[in-house]
């Protein structure tokens, strides 16, 4: 999550929702509560989202992440691993659409 709001204040995007199956990350976001163990993190994140306007933090359920989750192992096992909407895999067009009907 931290990477992702990186990414959204670097390229100063206005209107951002971010989406987790962890709900405890979620529910500490909105209510700014701490969690000790990523104490840090939450920090980064808190004070990265005072740069994006219209921001926001949705729990998703573990089913309708896969797509995700599929994503940040092909990112980890390849290095300098780089995609964009318009050359994704072929493997997460269903993904996508799956996903898509269960939201």
């Amino acid at each position: 999550m931290r990477e992702a709001v990186i990414m959204a204040s670097n390229f100063q995007l206005d209107r951002v929702v971010f989406e987790s199956d962890c709900q405890n990350l979620i529910q500490a976001l909105k209510s700014k509560t701490a969690i000790p163990e990523i104490d840090a993190v939450l920090d980064d994140i808190w004070e990265l989202s005072n740069h994006i306007p219209n921001i926001g933090f949705i729990w998703v359920p573990r089913e309708a992440n896969v797509a995700a989750h599929e994503l940040a192992k092909l990112a980890a096992a390849v290095p300098q691993c780089s995609t964009t909407i318009n050359n994704l895999p072929f493997s997460f067009t269903s993904l996508i659409k799956s996903e898509a009907e269960i939201a």
